[in-house]
């Protein structure tokens, strides 16, 4: 299946477009969805910034897909005949034990109040994916072995061309 969008940018329209496409593959029973990420312009372009606003997407949806836990822990027997009625679960071992890793961790969104995003800069959804663009690229550096697989992959395509290459299509 394939998501997409025709949107120009990272913009609310794209992300939406990029979603409902997800939903319709996800609800399609679609084992591979491919132009999920990063599409622009039906797929005349591609968008960094959008890659990582869709890739957040793909991720939510990819928990929202996970399996539950139905294992005892995990349904939290015991925890819930530990608290009595009008108690809460806050301060519960089972709960304090799961908090950290219980929730889906966004790379992009921002789940801070109003006030508190605009006191840190109000910066939309495009503009911290940029960042994230940004210092990915600024922390990136090449895995062993790059530089011998590149030249691998140049003497082979010398080699081909030296060879003639393919045979020209005729029509």
């Amino acid at each position: 299946s394939a998501a997409g969008s025709a949107g120009n940018t990272a913009d609310p329209q794209s992300v939406h477009e990029n979603i409902m496409g997800l939903w319709g593959a996800l609800s399609a029973g679609a084992t591979l969805t491919l132009h999920a990420a990063g599409w622009l312009e039906g797929g005349l372009t591609f968008g960094f910034e959008k890659f990582i606003c869709d890739i957040e997407a793909v991720q939510t949806l990819a928990e929202l897909c996970a399996p539950v836990d139905a294992s005892a822990a995990g349904m939290a027997f015991e925890a819930i005949k530990g608290v009595d009625p009008g108690g809460h679960f806050f301060a519960s071992p089972h709960t304090m034990e799961r908090f950290d890793t219980a929730f889906y961790a966004p790379i992009n969104a921002d789940l801070s109040t109003f006030g508190t995003w605009t006191a840190n800069g109000a910066q939309k959804a495009e503009d911290r994916a940029a960042e994230i663009v940004r210092q990915t690229l600024a922390d990136y550096s090449q895995p062993a072995g790059c530089a011998q697989a590149a030249e691998r992959v140049a003497r082979y395509v010398a080699d081909k061309r030296a060879a003639g290459g393919a045979a020209p299509l005729t029509g």
